[in-house]
């Protein structure tokens, strides 16, 4: 099933941030699970980053950022515009050149597609597009870190990934996306065959998540409601506004906790406690008693609900948090239209109806370990076929 005795195919793997096989990110934790896929399937990979990584990878890294010491602006320029950095070109050129034979390459994110582009048409390479989210969608939402939030790299940035993202949907031989919804908006979006586009669902690593059940609770307390992600992404901090105002002013019983990375540790602010990044984030879940997830916009899949899955917490969601999921209401989770009187509503029934939770929290953990913590042949069907296609 796997590859012991097919040709090994080079493999360039370019990538839009140092360190992909380490940190804690959703879009790491895609990088590392497609890697470690790759890797079975026989595939010898090389990585292009934006900078080298601070750990030593057992492979071969290559950089495209350049060394200039005064001239900052430029800098940027080639890092943002990578299509014509002379550095990413170079690498990627003498990467071919030590290779010349069956070489492909995959692109994460959709930077760098014109020369990606070029490549293909003059050198006849196979292009896989690893798809995170589908971008123009995401910026449309204004679905971003607060590094792009700005408006002049928001309107920057939005024409960028609307010329790449177009690129690499209409040229590549594989786009590999999320989940069925994300492809269906590529479809929708790009009018492109959908033969090539291949969903690789998230894959959970299920090896210390506490599937005993959760433990009882005790009976003299406040009900621990907990919202987590990384505080820089706009989304994140725009739930968290909303938990704060409108949400936890409105169910008195219970203490939210906050959660991710960045999120600034604060004193309590009446029920709702600020705890900063937690580092055994399903250790800390199973002492949670209630997930929720006010979440108005995003793009793809929404890690942090497979998460609270793992721990077997019952959900109140949004149709947004649950966008690309294969959740039923009311069984696996309960997903509301909007944050809203109902969306509060729900909290308080989950409250006061043990039951209830325990019976959600169980139908969300079986989902989880029948959906995203195997590998399943089709997938490694799949990945074979693009391997070994050209």
């Amino acid at each position: 099933m796997k590859g012991e005795n097919t040709p090994t195919r080079k493999i360039l793997w370019i990538l839009p941030f140092k360190d992909p096989l380490s940190g804690n990110t959703g879009g790491r934790a895609r990088v590392r699970y497609l890697f470690h896929l790759f890797k079975e399937l026989n595939a010898e990979i090389s990585l292009l980053l934006p900078e080298l990584p601070l750990t030593e990878y057992p492979i071969k890294v290559r950089s495209y950022n350049l060394s200039f010491k005064r001239l900052n602006i430029l800098k940027k320029f080639f890092l943002t515009f990578i299509s014509f950095n002379p550095k990413y070109i170079h690498e990627i050129l003498s990467f071919l050149k030590e290779i010349n034979d069956r070489e492909m390459i995959i692109q994460t994110m959709p930077n760098g597609a014109l020369f990606t582009l070029f490549l293909k048409k003059t050198k006849n390479i196979g292009v896989t597009y690893d798809a995170h989210n589908v971008e123009i969608e995401r910026y449309s939402q204004y679905a971003l870190t607060t590094v792009e939030g700005s408006t002049f790299k928001y309107w920057l940035n939005r024409l960028k990934i609307t010329i790449n993202e177009f690129i690499m949907a209409k040229y590549a031989d594989h786009i590999f996306t999320i989940s069925y919804r994300d492809k269906k908006e590529f479809l929708r979006i790009y009018n492109i065959n959908p033969e090539k586009i291949i969903v690789v669902p998230p894959n959970i690593n299920i090896k210390d998540a506490p599937w005993e059940e959760i433990k009882k609770r005790s009976s003299v307390k406040r009900y621990v409601l907990v919202f987590h992600g990384t505080y820089t992404y706009l989304p994140n901090r725009e739930a968290i506004e909303i938990i704060q105002k409108e949400i936890a002013p409105k169910v008195k019983e219970a203490t939210f906790i906050i959660a991710g990375t960045a999120v600034p540790k604060q004193h309590s602010k009446g029920n709702v406690s600020f705890i900063g990044f937690v580092e055994n984030l399903n250790t800390f879940l199973s002492s949670c008693d209630i997930a929720i997830v006010p979440l108005k916009r995003g793009a793809g899949i929404k890690i942090k609900i497979l998460d609270y899955m793992v721990a077997g917490l019952p959900i109140v969601t949004t149709k947004k948090g649950a966008e690309g999921l294969d959740l039923i209401n009311n069984k696996h989770a309960i997903i509301v239209n909007d944050v809203n009187e109902e969306f509060i509503a729900s909290i308080k029934y989950l409250i006061v109806n043990p039951k209830i939770r325990k019976k959600i929290g169980h139908n969300a953990k079986k989902l989880i370990k029948k959906r995203y913590s195997k590998e399943s042949r089709e997938i490694w069907g799949k990945l074979r076929w693009v391997l070994h296609r050209f």
